[in-house]
């Protein structure tokens, strides 16, 4: 995205960004739910029947959601705009991936295989960069991020596959117990996910329907610039503490804490190569119509150590069966969604620091719901590189 920005307006990025909203909002409310529950349901045959309906269902239904908002956009936006539009349709692969790889990644993180689920990942990555990136030197269009996005589904979707093909799905003492209801476990992880994806994503909604698609790409840029590397940290943290969250016993919970804590400072390091790499080479690469955005991510990468702790706290709920206790927490950051968008009206950075006080607020209700069974003394040694981090953004902002 952020090399397409050099050829492209904030128009056609603000399209982009309608497209990519709804693919997360697909994540959410089907792929990061079905995860919740997917390692228990290898289980049983209740379970694995669940699975088979589940992928039946998300593999229909994914798709034809994106083709709604690819026909929206063509009906809503100018005619200079549909060549743009068309180039989305093939985000329409990521769902169908998605729904395919779920029960291969199931097993993996049933077994342990951690390492292998990362490296996975990270190929795909950067199979779909080097395929993107000349697509978007070539084009000087958004179809090489379209394709990447595409491109890293399907390929991380075929090579767990592979690797769960030669995995053993572990059984006794160490596997991880079936819940009681699969589906209405899932139900309820649906829910929540969906109403995290309104408290990280609303505002984003409401700019674009406030804003109109221009002020939506400029927003998104900031917000992609501020929390992709971050974002790749916590998502990789999360598939590695899942499991071990699950399982609960000493040595898992150790294994947690030395994990929480090693993430609150890589992704303390990687704020701070966010904003080297904003000053030193995003700001003179791109125009004056970026400049308000790019002034937006020092702030808004503060979001993203919050969001450890907020993902880490819904383990916790599952494994205790109290999902349905977070939705307040998830309803609250949804609210304070609309001061933000109409703040990014006015200015980016203003909106960015309402962002960082959500993340806190949400993230604190969290932990309280879990103050029990999370090891608190990582919550306070990331607090500490919190501040820190806090206090030296509003030096470098003002």
């Amino acid at each position: 995205m952020f090399l397409a920005a050099i050829y492209v307006s904030p128009s056609v990025l603000g399209v982009y960004t309608w497209a990519i909203l709804g693919l997360s909002l697909l994540q959410s409310a089907f792929d990061v739910a079905v995860r919740q529950v997917a390692v228990g349901a290898l289980q049983t045959r209740r379970g694995l029947r669940f699975l088979k309906r589940y992928r039946q269902t998300f593999i229909i239904a994914g798709p034809a959601f994106l083709v709604f908002i690819i026909m929206l956009l063509l009906i809503s936006q100018p005619a200079e705009l549909y060549g743009s539009i068309w180039t989305l349709a093939p985000l329409i692969l990521a769902p169908i991936s998605m729904a395919l790889a779920t029960r291969s990644v199931a097993i993996l993180q049933s077994a342990g295989e951690w390492k292998a689920l990362a490296s996975a990942q990270s190929k795909a990555v950067m199979a779909s960069l080097a395929i993107s990136l000349p697509v978007v030197l070539l084009t000087q269009s958004i179809a090489g991020c379209v394709l990447q996005v595409a491109v890293v589904e399907v390929i991380f979707a075929l090579l767990v596959t592979l690797n769960a093909r030669r995995t053993i799905i572990p059984s006794g003492t160490n596997a991880v117990t079936a819940p009681p209801n699969i589906s209405s476990q899932f139900s309820s992880a649906s829910i929540y996910s969906t109403l995290g994806w309104g408290q990280g994503q609303s505002d984003r909604v409401l700019v674009g329907f406030f804003a109109g698609v221009a002020r939506l790409g400029q927003y998104n840029l900031a917000w992609s610039v501020s929390r992709s590397l971050g974002d790749a940290i916590v998502n990789a943290t999360i598939n590695v503490l899942r499991p071990q969250i699950l399982l609960s016993n000493a040595t898992s919970d150790n294994t947690v804490k030395t994990l929480l804590d090693r993430a609150s400072l890589l992704i303390a390091g990687m704020i701070i190569l966010t904003v080297a790499g904003t000053e030193i080479i995003l700001k003179p690469v791109l125009g004056a119509e970026w400049f308000d955005a790019l002034n937006a991510v020092p702030v808004m990468a503060l979001c993203t150590l919050p969001q450890v702790f907020s993902y880490s706290a819904t383990i916790y709920l599952t494994r205790t069966g109290k999902l349905r206790s977070g939705l307040q927490p998830k309803m609250l950051g949804l609210v304070l969604a609309v001061p933000i968008a109409f703040a990014a009206m006015f200015g980016l950075t203003f909106a960015a620091w309402l962002a960082v006080l959500r993340e806190v607020l949400v993230m604190s209700w969290m932990v309280w719901l879990v103050r029990r069974e999370l090891p608190l003394k990582s919550l306070w040694q990331a607090a500490a590189v919190f501040t820190a981090l806090t206090v030296s953004t509003s030096l470098l902002v003002i």
